[in-house]
């Protein structure tokens, strides 16, 4: 009887040890995931041309990875902008993207002006959060590549919100 009692002993430990382990290494997981997990959606990293959804080109210079971004109130979508210097001189670039004044919509972006040699591209991440009283409704955006204070090149974008 001794044997089976400690075997019945031995088995509920082992059960327990195994739980145990399990549940140390999801933790561990969700703690890696949550710390690491955003990296990449950093808004303000630079893009380099061959990670950008739409490549801009000499003939389109300025690009956008979308022209309608459909969002729900509260939510908060990265669209990437891209630029291509199609200048025969290095240049420091700068990014404007403006909604209007409407308090509906949060824009998120680097606004310092970033190098570019000549036929160089790269793009930027923007981050758009609408927010959760705004109205169903469609806003027009524009996105413009600053030299300084003159404007290079301007994109248009709408935003739905649902």
């Amino acid at each position: 009887m001794k044997g089976r009692k400690a075997a019945l002993d031995i088995s509920i430990n082992s059960i327990v040890v195994i739980i145990f382990a399990i549940t140390m290494l999801g933790l561990g997981l969700g703690f890696i995931r949550g710390t690491f997990g955003s990296i990449g959606e950093r808004v303000g990293d630079v893009i380099s041309s061959t990670d950008l959804e739409k490549k801009p080109t000499a003939s389109d210079p300025l690009t956008i990875s979308t022209s309608r971004l459909e969002m729900k109130r509260g939510d908060t979508k990265i669209i990437q902008v891209g630029y291509y210097n199609f200048e025969d001189t290095d240049q420091n670039v700068g990014l404007v993207v403006d909604c209007g004044s409407n308090p509906a919509i949060k824009l998120t972006y680097p606004t310092d002006a970033r190098p570019f040699r000549s036929t160089d591209s790269a793009g930027w991440k923007v981050s758009i959060t609408a927010s959760r009283n705004a109205l169903s409704d469609t806003y027009a955006c524009v996105v413009k590549s600053t030299v300084g204070s003159t404007t290079k090149k301007v994109q248009d974008f709408f935003i739905i919100i649902q």
